[in-house]
């Protein structure tokens, strides 16, 4: 008969069972359960969030890449004006950005 090691608990692998089981949480922690409804919600927020900031900065692109074309050009007011068009694209994107990863440390449990 082999020895069993000092840490061995007969009821550590129901432990592990019950842990993975969906809805178990640390006590004092967010309930995770969410709604089917509420969760497809939640969804397809977060997707249209992506898919904007996708957009402003597709168009943040075309105008550095016209910016760079002014410029070679020697038009620097307007490759200055598209340079500038082109951090707003971006700064609307990161604040939308920003905002998802905010919602989502509120609903963090840890």
């Amino acid at each position: 008969m082999t020895a069993r090691p000092q840490s061995f608990s007969p009821h550590a692998s129901v432990a592990r069972r019950v842990s993975r089981r969906a809805g178990w949480r640390p006590i004092g922690a967010k309930p995770t359960f969410v709604p089917d409804e509420t969760r497809e919600k939640r969804l397809a927020a977060a997707a249209e969030l992506y898919d904007f900031a996708g957009e402003q900065l597709d168009k943040a692109a075309a105008h550095a890449r016209r910016a760079g074309e002014h410029f070679r050009n020697g038009e620097v007011p307007r490759g200055t004006a598209h340079a500038w068009a082109a951090l707003g694209h971006v700064k609307v994107a990161e604040d939308r950005l920003f905002q998802q990863a905010r919602d989502h440390s509120e609903r963090s449990s840890i």
